[in-house]
């Protein structure tokens, strides 16, 4: 026997996910702090180079402005 989803045994509505975004990766990092980062879209192809870049934006990457220009805008 097939089982019903949640959605329907519990009268949930069905709320739509937000759009991933497009995470830019490190290609090139520098010593010192603050760190110096160079990033790259696997997307778009997009470099942007930043000197604020933290541990966290190394290993996590950091959203690409071009490819998420829609994300911003909806909210």
């Amino acid at each position: 026997m097939k089982q019903a989803p949640l959605s329907t045994l519990f009268n949930l509505a069905v709320i739509p996910r937000k759009p991933r975004r497009v995470m830019m990766h490190f290609t090139d990092a520098g010593p010192g702090h603050p760190n110096w980062a160079s990033f790259k879209c696997a997307k778009c192809g997009g470099v942007k180079e930043t000197h604020t870049a933290t541990n966290a934006d190394l290993k996590r990457g950091i959203p690409c402005s071009s490819c998420n220009e829609d994300l911003n805008t909806t909210g």
